[in-house]
């Protein structure tokens, strides 16, 4: 074995301490009505079978069930006897749960003269590119007996104000693209929330959205909300449709610092790689020889750890930058998973590649004749894919796209002689658009057959794509040439 490392506060929540890192894994968890039922109904039942747990969701298919279940898997986990049990993560869940329970409505109700109650009177805000809350208009809103639902908006950005206020004034928040709120009200921010794309905590002053966004999407948005406008989804869609994410949405910028050090890999024919980031950057490409160099990055110090064994080579990265080459064709599969930094991969020959993302920014792209097994799973962040079949390919290929949230571009190249089939395993939410060969295919809701190519069944080289989606946006694109 070859080895290489370079190394360098909790959260309450309604009473329920919990680490900032587990807070925003357990928000992301749940944030959809059947994870939080599953949670739910672990905590108040006892343990369960998967029929038990997909009964209690009011679930159907089990494909889709399965994925809700990936996405909470540090929640629940099976026990000896085959059935599902809540973790201690899982147990905090439930308690986080429970406080995020809605006050009753009483609370905000305010006293008419001759001391008879009424409820306050419904305000929406909706079909907007952004919308701004702030102190004084919560106040104002307050005053005026009123409760705030926002929908449909693309940027909303919540001021600091108290938990008491933002709790009586907002009812809801929903259909919007990204959701801006101070780090003390982020609980009541997620509780509030429903298929929104994106919750950005912050500290101090409100973040302030770049002009050129903003104008870009307003101008995008102009004369398509009178008529067309239904749901954010369609707005999105129709920008998305015209957008690539390679092109609007940049990785950060990581400034290279002392070169700490620079050593041989030492990857043979047939390695599989895995590489895990919560930070920092790495950049994975192909040359005649393997190579590791990390540099140092501001003022943090690294934290890089490399393991190379017979066949196969671990990368996790922390902080700091970190460049691998490795030996041109000679590594067969990848297995990431990233929770935030960036991450940039350029390979080829690689005949299966697996991606999780909960966070990010992450480019692939990998020409391959052999690339028979490709899945991605994103939950969040950013990511861009660009799988080319080159000339040479034989067999059944089968990829899979999961979206819960974030952004993401998948790219997919085939020579003409491929067949291809898009299959939907089951679309409960989020946002897609497909195009084959230029052409847009409609994604509807459910599990189907989107698109199959003529002599399908009788190809010998052919391609499945299955899309599985309860959130966020992702753009697909399948190409012949």
């Amino acid at each position: 074995m070859w080895s290489h490392l370079v190394s360098s506060g909790g959260k309450v929540v309604e009473g329920v301490d919990v680490g900032s890192n587990d807070l925003d894994y357990v928000m992301q968890a749940l944030s959809h009505r059947v994870r939080r039922v599953v949670v739910k109904a672990l905590a108040e039942r006892g343990s369960l079978t998967y029929s038990e747990l997909m009964k209690e969701a009011g679930m159907e298919d089990s494909g889709t069930f399965g994925f809700h279940l990936r996405r909470m898997s540090r929640l629940v986990r099976k026990n000896e006897r085959g059935g599902y049990e809540l973790t201690s993560l899982g147990w905090t869940a439930y308690k986080v749960l429970k406080s995020l329970t809605p006050s009753k409505e009483a609370a905000v109700e305010r006293r008419e003269e001759g001391g008879v109650s009424k409820p306050p009177e419904r305000l929406v805000i909706s079909d907007r590119a952004k919308f701004e809350l702030n102190e004084v208009m919560a106040k104002h809103l307050l005053e005026r007996g009123k409760r705030l639902f926002i929908s449909d908006v693309l940027t909303v950005i919540i001021y600091p104000m108290g938990r008491e206020l933002f709790d009586s004034v907002v009812g809801g928040i929903s259909d919007c693209l990204t959701v801006y709120a101070p780090r003390e009200l982020g609980d009541l921010v997620h509780g509030r929330s429903s298929d929104v794309l994106t919750v950005k905590l912050y500290e101090g002053e409100p973040p302030k959205v770049p002009n050129d966004v903003g104008t870009a999407i307003s101008r995008a948005v102009t004369g398509i909300v009178p008529r067309v406008l239904s749901s954010i989804g369609s707005t999105l869609s129709n920008i998305l449709s015209g957008i690539s994410p390679s092109r609007g949405l940049e990785a950060p910028s990581v400034k290279k610092g002392e070169l700490l050090y620079s050593t041989p890999l030492p990857i043979k024919e047939g390695c599989s790689i895995k590489v895990s980031a919560s930070g920092g950057s790495i950049t994975i490409s192909e040359d005649s020889q393997g190579e590791i160099k990390v540099w140092s990055s501001g003022d943090s110090k690294p934290e890089v750890n490399v393991d190379v064994h017979e066949g196969s080579a671990s990368v996790e990265v922390n902080s700091g930058i970190a460049e691998l080459t490795i030996p041109r064709g000679k590594v067969s599969s990848f297995d990431i998973s990233m929770s935030g930094g960036t991450l940039k991969l350029d390979a080829s020959m690689v005949e299966s590649l697996s991606l999780d993302v909960d966070g990010g920014w992450v480019k692939i792209s990998i020409a391959s004749p052999k690339l028979m097994k490709a899945r991605t799973s994103v939950n969040g962040g950013v990511s861009e894919i660009e799988l080319d079949i080159v000339n040479g390919f034989k067999g059944v290929a089968n990829y899979e796209v999961e979206l819960d949230g974030g952004i993401s571009e998948v790219l997919i190249s085939v020579p003409k002689y491929v067949c291809v089939k898009v299959e939907s395993w089951g679309v409960e939410g989020g946002l897609v658009t497909l195009s084959i060969d230029g052409r847009k295919i409609p994604v509807l809701r459910g599990s189907n057959v989107l698109y199959v190519d003529k002599g399908f069944s009788e190809s010998g080289s052919c391609m499945t794509l299955g899309l599985r989606l309860a959130g966020g946006v992702a753009k697909v694109g399948i190409q012949h040439r």
